[in-house]
């Protein structure tokens, strides 16, 4: 772990560029999201009905996957992923969204111009 001249804790460049090193276990991401809400590790213990010894266990496996040693940073850090990935599949739903319009748009076109023909060959036919 890199420590910058402030004293504060620098991530490895391996997690600063490469995501996917971050991907969590179901067990980790509850950690992540209980300490999110603030709950001290005495607290996650007692909600996720494990000891404190296992608390800490993936504590130190949520170090080794993100480089640092801050939870504060870790938090923060996964909290950041995923609103990123989170917004990535929006940007993605959006994009099919609005595929499926336009092919709505030009079936509704054919549709509209089936109407007119009939209406023309009904329209001649009388």
């Amino acid at each position: 772990m890199a420590v910058s001249k402030d004293g504060d804790h620098v991530p490895r460049a391996r997690s600063e560029t490469d995501p996917s090193t971050h991907v969590l276990t179901p067990r980790l991401s509850q950690i992540l999201h209980l300490a999110a809400e603030g709950k001290t590790d005495k607290e996650i213990a007692s909600e996720l009905m494990i000891s404190h010894q296992t608390v800490e266990s993936h504590w130190k496996r949520l170090r080794d996957r993100f480089g640092s040693s801050s939870r504060v940073f870790i938090v923060s850090r996964s909290l950041s992923e995923t609103v990123d990935k989170l917004e990535r599949e929006l940007a993605e739903a959006r994009a099919e969204l609005d595929s499926l319009r336009s092919q709505l748009g030009r079936a509704n076109g054919k549709l509209s111009e089936e109407t007119v023909s009939e209406k023309a060959a009904v329209e001649l036919r009388s």
